[in-house]
């Protein structure tokens, strides 16, 4: 019994000696084994952040791939539609000159067509016209009077009437008459002559209707069975004119023309009178 105990006694003493070192032995290993498991989770944290790390870094170079890629598309857009603006705008000028130059062309030939016609154009502009004129003598004199027999006198002419447009609106004119033998009425006067030089300017009332005024001088013969006198002095009348294109563009350059004319006004003696007729307008 006491061998028993005295065996157990020293196994134990041996026991606690070898489970000590045991435990030493086995805690380093648990350290060692905690110690790697912390240097792999450590290394496959590291690898995992280097992976994130390398995604980033392609997801960062896809971003500026697509950027870049984008950039260039824009570029290249922003490229062809300048080209094409380029291109439209050379175009668009090569059709603005040809447009302008068609422009001018047809404008040119408007104005050399108008200027046949006498409207318009840089060309020479001329009208002639043909005319009824009645025409009074007014007396005031008593020495005229007796010559004449009386003291007012009426008489009708034929007038011609020639003018040439020296700038827009502005004319110079001449006219002349004759008056046929039937035209001498009893001791009414005959107008063998009526002569005139005129400067004209020329209006349009509502672009339809021409209004002249002109001023000149004029001389005139008035004549019957018991006198025959001649009248020079400063002259002036106003006249309208109707074109008929008004009524259609194919119809001649022809205007309906009336008007009034004072052709010489002394302290004895006032010749006036009314014509109307047909008037050409031409050019060259």
């Amino acid at each position: 019994m006491s061998k028993t105990i005295i065996s157990l006694g020293l196994a134990m003493m041996l026991a606690v000696p070898a489970t000590a070192w045991a435990q030493e032995e086995v805690a380093p290993s648990e350290a060692d084994s905690s110690a790697d498991a912390s240097a792999a989770e450590g290394s496959t944290s590291d690898a995992m952040a280097e992976g994130a790390d390398e995604a980033s870094a392609a997801t960062d170079a896809d971003t500026s791939s697509d950027a870049s890629a984008d950039a260039g598309s824009e570029m290249s857009a922003e490229a062809s539609a300048d080209s094409s603006a380029d291109a439209g705008g050379e175009d668009t000028s090569g059709s603005d000159t040809a447009s302008s130059d068609g422009s001018s062309y047809s404008d040119t030939s408007d104005e050399s067509g108008s200027s046949d016609d006498g409207d318009s154009g840089d060309g020479l502009r001329f009208y002639v016209g043909a005319e009824r004129a009645e025409t009074t003598l007014d007396l005031s004199g008593e020495t005229l009077q007796n010559r004449y027999g009386r003291d007012q006198l009426d008489g009708g002419s034929y007038l011609g009437r020639v003018g040439v447009r020296i700038a827009e609106g502005i004319s110079i004119e001449g006219i002349g008459s004759f008056a046929p033998d039937d035209d001498k009425g009893g001791r009414d006067a005959k107008f063998t002559q009526i002569y005139g030089a005129y400067l004209v300017t020329t209006g349009t009332v509502m672009e339809t209707v021409e209004v002249s005024g002109r001023v000149g001088y004029a001389l005139v013969r008035a004549e019957n069975a018991t006198a025959d006198e001649k009248f020079d002095n400063v002259s002036y009348g106003v006249e309208m004119a109707l074109p008929l294109r008004v009524f259609s563009d194919s119809l001649p350059n022809v205007r309906l023309v009336g008007g009034g004319t004072v052709y010489s006004q002394e302290r004895q003696a006032r010749i006036y009178g009314w014509h109307y007729g047909l008037r050409y307008d031409f050019g060259f």
